[in-house]
């Protein structure tokens, strides 16, 4: 099991001011809507939340965790939300943005995107019937993931894929050097490893990077890169993503939470050095709620790795692993991680010779409620099983972070 991370207990340190009230006297702190519980990693304290609309998603929303950037798309005509950015106990930065409470239909999608992992905090029910995007995109990273552009490094990230290895073994037909490729970003779950072009490599394959983070989610954490190739853009890492509910969190039957890892890119045919990259590991999904019904499917999967000459596929919000890149229709980069599957699969060689690079590990899965048991009739990828998706309660009103 991985090792949980160490972080200070403090307070959570808030950066930035909370949203106006209007004209007249500031109402009390103490007349304002309240939780019941103590949120994971951050505190609403100190903030005005006593003007906070509720809120309806009925088409696309497109919401930013950068500092600065408006949430247009989460205003109500009974009150605008209140955000600011906060410091997790580990020192990591994550926006924070409160509303009333919150429905997303079942034809609406939120997009959320941005350099930071976003609590998003109903302070009434939450309502998911369509769907929560906050995957990576090939080399564009989730909400707080990770990404890796420049060619044959290392990927970024606490897990990180290891990069590939320009062999310098003899040549092999048409001037090309037998070398391998970038292995896939791990989180809970292993990516997967490079694998072997055909010819004399003399180099070991490197093996995939420790997994991090810890079970409760706390800190709120992102997804890695895998180690990137030759024309670099590994797969990025899947987003982290706090849902909090001060009454119900509801998952409807269609509803989909996505913190995937990006697909890896593809490397180069029978020429020098061009190896695949790895995918991204999936991210973290953290739902908090007084009771918690879940009938859609939270998925946290690992991309899959890029082939000799296609990109690997970036992670589904289903049960299904992400594909691996092709060569020459055929595929050889590895699979990403999905349901009781926690690792991704190692790059293959190809018939023809090449090499592929690993698929994303899985991420991380969280359901805290106030039984600790909740109802959980959908899906979790990666599943219970694994691991990398747990339950538990609520903390506490008065817990330290």
């Amino acid at each position: 099991m991985t090792p949980r991370l160490k972080f200070f207990h403090s307070a959570v340190l808030i950066l930035g001011a909370t949203a106006a009230t209007g004209c007249g006297p500031a109402k009390s702190l103490d007349s304002q809507p309240k939780l019941t519980f103590q949120p994971s990693n951050v505190s609403l304290a100190a903030h005005d939340l006593s003007n906070l609309g509720d809120v309806s998603v009925s088409s696309d929303c497109n919401l930013s965790t950068d500092p600065g950037v408006a949430i247009s798309c989460l205003k109500s005509p009974s009150g605008d939300p209140v955000d600011w950015v906060a410091l997790q106990p580990d020192g990591s930065r994550v926006r924070v943005v409160v509303v009333g409470s919150l429905n997303v239909d079942q034809t609406a999608k939120l997009t959320i995107s941005g350099g930071l992992p976003l609590v998003l905090v109903a302070m009434k029910d939450m309502t998911v019937g369509g769907k929560i995007v906050a995957s990576a995109a090939l080399g564009t990273a989730g909400p707080g993931g990770f990404s890796q552009n420049v060619s044959f490094l290392v990927g970024n990230g606490p897990g990180g894929g290891p990069a590939p290895i320009k062999d310098a073994g003899p040549v092999f037909g048409l001037g090309h050097v037998p070398g391998i490729s970038a292995g896939g970003g791990s989180h809970c779950g292993l990516g997967g490893t490079g694998s072997a072009e055909v010819g004399d490599v003399t180099a070991a394959i490197p093996a995939a990077t420790p997994g991090y983070g810890a079970e409760d989610l706390r800190p709120l954490l992102g997804g890695s890169s895998g180690g990137a190739g030759v024309f670099g853009n590994s797969g990025a890492g899947g987003g982290a993503v706090q849902l909090v509910a001060g009454g119900t969190f509801t998952l409807g039957t269609y509803g989909t939470i996505n913190v995937g890892g990006g697909g890896g890119e593809g490397g180069g045919e029978l020429n020098a050095e061009q190896e695949a990259s790895g995918a991204g590991s999936g991210g973290s999904a953290l739902v908090e709620a007084h009771a918690v019904k879940l009938l859609g499917t939270i998925a946290a999967n690992g991309g899959g790795g890029g082939g000799q000459d296609g990109r690997g596929n970036n992670a589904n919000d289903s049960l299904l692993s992400a594909a691996g890149g092709s060569d020459n229709g055929m595929s050889n980069g590895g699979a990403g991680s999905a349901g009781a599957g926690a690792n991704g699969v190692a790059g293959l060689q190809s018939g023809y010779g090449h090499a592929g690079g690993g698929g994303g590990g899985a991420g991380r899965i969280r359901i805290n409620s106030s039984s600790g048991s909740a109802n959980l009739d959908g899906a979790l990828t990666p599943a219970l099983s694994t691991g990398c998706a747990t339950q538990g309660r609520v903390l506490a009103i008065g817990t330290v972070n």
